[in-house]
C-alpha cells in the first residue's frame, strides 16, 4: 500500500525529516535519562555494539518516509521496538516513532486496507511485547505494555479521523466543483436558447419579407402595362418591406 500523493510538495520531506530527527533525539535521550534515574539493571544501550542506540534510532528515523511510504515506516519501527524490547534493553521513549508512523499509515492510508495492516500490526506488537514482559517481576512492571497498546490504538482512531476528514473535505469541494460546472452548463444552455429563438424569429421575419416582396414583384410584372399606379404602389411596398427586413 502507498501514499497516494495529493499535495506533496518540497517542503513536506523536510517538515518530515525534522521531526524524524526530533523523535530520534527524544528516543535516545528520554530513554538514557529514564534509564538513569531507574537505575535498574537492564541491558545497556551500548551492548553488544550500541545496538541498543541503533534501535531506537531506526526507529526515529522512520518517521522521515511516514507520508509517501507509510506502511514502510510502520513496519521498521515496528520491527525495532520489537527487537528493542525482546533483547530486554531499558524502558524509556523508544514508542513514539512507532505511535506516529502507527498514525500516519491510518491518515495516509486508503481507509478500510490501511486500518487492516494497523489493526494486525498492533496485534502483533502487542504480542511481542507481552512476550518480552512475561518474566517482569514485580507484575505490576508490565503496565507499559498495555499503555502502549492503549495509545497504538488511539493513534490508529486519530489518523483515521484525520483520513475520514480529509476525505469528506474532498468530496465537497468536488461537490462545490460539480455545481459551479452545471451552474455554468444552465447558463450556456440558456444563452444558446436565446440564441435559437432569435434566430427563429429573425429566420420568420425574413421569410415573411421576402414571401411579400415575391409576392408585389408578381403583382408588379402582371400588371406593368396595365395598371402603372398599382404598379407604383407595389414597388413602395416593397422598398418599405426590403427596408425593414435590412433594418
Amino acid at each position: 500500500m502507498r501514499l497516494r500523493p495529493g499535495s506533496f510538495s518540497l517542503r513536506v520531506p523536510a517538515q518530515d525529516l525534522l521531526l524524524a530527527l526530533f523523535v530520534t533525539v527524544m528516543q535516545v535521550q528520554g530513554t538514557i535519562v529514564l534509564a538513569a534515574a531507574r537505575g535498574t539493571e537492564q541491558r545497556s544501550l551500548s551492548d553488544p555494539g550500541h545496538l541498543g542506540f541503533a534501535l531506537l534510532v531506526l526507529g526515529g528515523l522512520a518517521v522521515a518516509v511516514r507520508r509517501r511510504w507509510p506502511v514502510a515506516a510502520f513496519v521498521t519501527a515496528g520491527i525495532a521496538s520489537l527487537v528493542y524490547y525482546g533483547l530486554e534493553f531499558p524502558d524509556g521513549y523508544g514508542w513514539l516513532g512507532l505511535l506516529v508512523s502507527l498514525y500516519s499509515v491510518a491518515a495516509y492510508g486508503d481507509g478500510h486496507r490501511s486500518l487492516i495492516v494497523a489493526g494486525a500490526g498492533t496485534g502483533v506488537l502487542a504480542a511481542g511485547w507481552l512476550y518480552a514482559a512475561a518474566d517482569v517481576e514485580p507484575r505490576e512492571a508490565i503496565g507499559w505494555v498495555f499503555f502502549r497498546i492503549g495509545v497504538s490504538v488511539m493513534s490508529i482512531a486519530l489518523g483515521e479521523s484525520v483520513r475520514s476528514r480529509r476525505v469528506i473535505a474532498a468530496e465537497a469541494l468536488l461537490r462545490a466543483e460539480l455545481a459551479e460546472r452545471t451552474r455554468e452548463e444552465e447558463a450556456r444552455a440558456r444563452v444558446d436558447a436565446e440564441r435559437l429563438r432569435i434566430a427563429r424569429e429573425v429566420h420568420d421575419t425574413v421569410a415573411h419579407a421576402i414571401a411579400i416582396i415575391n409576392v408585389q414583384s408578381g403583382v408588379t410584372a402582371h400588371v406593368l402595362d396595365k395598371r402603372p399606379e398599382q404598379v407604383r404602389e407595389a414597388l413602395r411596398t416593397i422598398e418599405q418591406t426590403s427596408s425593414r427586413t435590412l433594418r
